[in-house]
């Protein structure tokens, strides 16, 4: 408070007759509560300082005493060790979708080629990801160097054969050449000389601070000695290219930083700069590392505890890339050392360490890509961190990595190159099959899902297939002792995500298989994993099944209904790209809408439909019923109709022998928005890919007057949020999820079986129709009186699911406080919604919808602070 109380008066005082005026003013601002203090770079705070023994203490102890004072504060800051246990609300900062992006960088007005090509760097080198990358890229993009055809300027980026980290550095050395050449900053009174002079210092001292996990870097330190003459080196070289005597060599680091300064590529601070752009530092680091890497000192410092930073990690990734594919043999070994650096270590910093020396292995001359996975696959289970969420992110960005350079390897090989690594995709089936984390296990089966052949090949010994018809599956697995029966309700929580895993992976990889080619073998692999899938099928289907065949259990239906929507929303970047294969899959996802017996199957499965039957080709106007509402009324009359017993449910009314079912209130819902899908051609708004992941982040979306649709490889991209969802879409989600929390929990996956058979009805409990109290929202695990579901519920109800899960115990997914409170707002009547806005099945007063959405919302908020005796006594007195 003191702090933003002296910068509002630095810049209100020019103003006003006397700095007596400005504290008045800010006093009353401070009382109306329109007072907002903006904090930035936490991390930072204390570093350094005699308090940093007692820094995270000191962290916690400042932000609830600002709770409790009601001091509205915001707090920027990578996740790190205070923030646990910290009284306040924790919200994600997301990256921008690809169109918001593109909108910024300044490609939403047409759709020419440069503007596709513009995209296609956008999503390729994942720019959204950092502002910094957006920045750089909107400069290039305003001067042209972005496109091919500008031949009259310098350094245009070059983008044929690149993966993700050559071309985030191809964008930097661009953006590079134009601040030397003059493009950018170009009111700066400097020649070329001296901004390259004012680079190459910069880069010297950024090296130092990647070494030392600092982005402070003093102008007095001790320099690494091969760095000053590497320096020095180029400066000579430009010397001697412009003739100058005695030109930039002699040009002190001080001068240089005043120029970089100016540049915008430091601060200066007294006798330092500070680096304002991590990512900027990690770069200019690694353009002088070739010389700091020589030095043992510096690579023992750079790698010791609790080091290596994570620019160190990006400078070594972006180093690693600037020369050509598998001309590592002639460069410093990088893998080596973060392979002995992360021996011994458990800690998160490991799954940066890993991730980086997957990224730069996967280019060398002779890659170690297997013996690296098989050293993640072992230390897999010993990583841990104080925080589940730091630990999420970290395994979520290791998975990426792992999949992207195990599809690298790939390419490779099939391009002709001679080493004898190959993708590891049996480690990374490993780690989807033992992963407890929901969101990490889905992203790992995600990454094997895009391996095509490569990773059915590897992994066909390995899916735990239902059952087994194939001759060479069965000698396989008669080899490894028994066949693989469907696992049971009494399976173990190991057993039950192995089986998740190849649910998920039947469908997806049946759709990247046979992209490599028509040849035999291909097709001999695709009718392989088509017989896969049919194994699958047939423990859903009561039709042709064979003796001791039973009924998949409702945890693996679903998993199998999620696989097809995952395979759907791959959006074929050639009009007849795989046309057969998604029909194929549309076919079998209609058969098993035909026998899916568990509403959330369903409702699946019409998404997943939907995404199938999406086309490139002009879209129906929204006015005109006709074709979209045909085909998905067929999807809904064919919910079920296989299955004798479907509609004759425990508890229920109808489903008499040759009488229509009507479809479930939420698949019907789902249904509804499916045709809205179908005709516009927009699925983000009315469909969703994974409930957790919807619900999980806001998202953003393009507000520019501009919709201009482009061509992506998914149709539901996952920067998608729930502010992209239609009002009705977030609704039906909301009440979705809340039926699954009650349903899918348990420790034990017999308990979990037994819940959701126990909600596995054509009608919905009266705790989401009718009487929201019954769900208690608000209980934590030290209030609640007994947690059996069961206990709360209406007098009368059949589910026996109440109360919601307590706060301690984690759900299926946890809601957070902004989407609820989003909830809130939907109930609201405003002049163009006289009437209330509540969903179909929502019958119910709308003060019991918008009190139980307040709940939800200080649930996910946290314990409000202590009011002290005092000021307990003052309200007191003024009641």
């Amino acid at each position: 408070e003191a702090l933003a109380r002296d910068r509002f008066l630095a810049e209100v005082n020019p103003r006003l007759f006397s700095s007596a005026e400005g504290e008045t003013i800010w006093r009353r601002l401070r009382k109306d509560g329109k007072i907002i203090v903006l904090a930035d770079g936490l991390e930072e705070a204390l570093v350094g300082t005699n308090a940093e023994p007692e820094r995270d203490t000191i962290i916690r102890a400042a932000i609830r005493r600002a709770h409790q004072q009601r001091l509205p504060l915001v707090i920027a800051s990578r996740p790190h060790d205070p923030l646990r246990a910290t009284d306040a609300a924790i919200l994600n900062l997301e990256p921008l979708s690809y169109e918001a992006a593109l909108a910024y960088i300044g490609g939403d007005e047409t759709t020419t080629p440069d503007e596709r090509r513009l995209a296609w760097i956008v999503e390729t080198a994942d720019v959204v990801e950092a502002p910094l990358y957006l920045q750089i890229t909107r400069e290039l993009h305003a001067q042209g160097l972005l496109e091919p055809t500008a031949a009259g300027q310098r350094g245009v980026v070059d983008t044929r054969g690149v993966d993700r980290s050559r071309l985030r550095l191809a964008l930097l050395q661009t953006w590079e050449r134009a601040i030397t050449y003059g493009h950018l900053r170009e009111e700066i009174p400097l020649n070329r000389a001296e901004r390259i002079a004012a680079l190459e210092h910069m880069s010297a001292l950024a090296c130092i601070g990647l070494g030392r996990d600092r982005l402070e870097v003093d102008l007095d330190e001790i320099p690494v000695p091969g760095v000053v003459a590497e320096v020095q080196r180029r400066l000579v070289q430009m010397d001697e290219a412009t003739g100058d005597a005695p030109g930039v060599r002699n040009v002190d680091v001080r001068l240089a930083a005043a120029w970089a300064a100016q540049l915008e590529l430091v601060e200066l601070r007294g006798d330092s700069v500070r680096f304002p752009h991590s990512l900027m530092q990690a770069y200019l680091g690694s353009r002088v590392l070739d010389a700091a890497l020589l030095d043992p000192d510096y690579c023992r410092e750079a790698l010791q505890r609790p080091r290596p930073g994570r620019e160190f990690l990006i400078g070594l990734v972006l180093h690693s890339r600037a020369g050509e594919p598998g001309g590592q043999d002639e460069q410093p070994d990088l893998v080596t050392p973060l392979r002995e650096a992360a021996t011994d270590r458990d800690d998160n910093k490991v799954l940066d360490i890993y991730a980086a020396a997957l990224e730069i292995d996967c280019v060398a001359a002779a890659p170690e890509h297997e013996g690296i996975a098989a050293e993640i696959q072992d230390r897999w289970a010993r990583i841990h961190a104080h925080d589940s969420r730091t630990l999420d992110e970290g395994k979520l960005a290791l998975v990426r990595r792992f999949g992207e350079a195990a599809r690298t390897i790939d390419g490779r090989r099939r391009s002709g190159a001679q080493f004898g690594a190959r993708p590891a995709y049996e480690p990374l089936y490993a780690i989807a099959c033992g992963e407890r984390s929901y969101p990490v296990q889905l992203a790992a089966a995600q990454e094997l899902g895009v391996g095509g052949d490569a990773a059915y090949t590897a992994l066909r010994h390995l899916l735990a297939a239902p059952c087994t018809t194939c001759e060479q599956q069965r000698a396989d697995r008669s080899a490894e002792g028994a066949e693989r029966p469907v696992p049971g309700p009494g399976a173990s929580n190991d057993t039950l995500r192995a089986a998740l895993a190849s649910a998920w992976l039947a469908p997806m990889l049946l759709g990247t298989i046979g992209g490599q080619g028509s040849g035999p073998e291909e097709r001999a692999i695709e009718a392989q994993a088509r017989a896969d899938l049919g194994q699958w099928l047939r423990h859903v289907s009561q039709d042709g099944r064979q003796a001791g065949e039973e009924d998949l259990p409702i945890s693996l239906e679903i998993a199998l209904a999620q696989g097809f929507k995952y395979a759907a929303n791959r959006r074929p970047m050639q009009p007849d790209a795989r046309r057969e294969t998604r029909m194929y899959l549309a076919e079998q996802a209609l058969e098993m809408l035909k026998n899916a017996r568990y509403w959330f199957s369903q409702l699946t499965l019409i998404h997943a439909l939907c995404l199938l039957n999406l086309s490139e080709g002009p879209k129906q106007p929204a006015g005109r019923r006709g074709t979209a509402e045909t085909t998905v009324q067929h999807w809904l009359d064919a919910v079920g109709r296989e299955r004798p017993d479907y509609g004759r449910l425990p508890g229920t009314s109808v489903g008499r022998p040759g009488a229509p079912v009507p479809p479930h209130p939420f698949v019907q819902e789902a249904a509804e928005l499916c045709v809205l899908a179908l005709k516009t051609g927009r699925p983000q708004r009315y469909c969703w890919i994974d409930e957790s992941g919807i619900i999980g982040q806001v998202g953003s979306r393009n507000l520019s007057g501009a919709n201009v649709e482009r061509r992506h490889r998914l149709w539901i991209p996952p920067s998608a949020g729930w502010t992209a969802l239609d009002e009705r879409a977030q609704q039906l989600v909301a009440d979705v999820l809340l039926l699954l929390n009650l349903a899918d929990r348990g420790e034990q996956p017999s308990e979990r079986e037994r819940r959701l058979r126990r909600s596995n009805r054509l009608d919905l409990p009266p705790c989401i129709t009718h009487y929201r109290d019954a769900l208690k929202p608000g209980r934590t695990v030290g209030t609640a009186i007994s947690s059996v579901p069961g206990v709360s519920c209406v007098d009368g109800c059949m589910f026996e699911l109440c109360p919601y899960p307590p706060k301690g115990v984690q759900p299926r997914v946890e809601m957070s406080e902004a989407f609820c409170r989003r909830q809130e707002m939907l109930l609201a009547r405003t002049a163009r919604h006289s009437l209330s806005r509540q969903a179909p099945w929502q019958e119910m007063k709308v003060a019991q919808l918008r009190r139980f959405w307040t709940e939800m919302a200080d649930r996910a908020r946290g314990p409000r602070p202590r009011t002290s005796l005092a000021d307990q006594r003052r309200r007191g007195s003024r009641s």
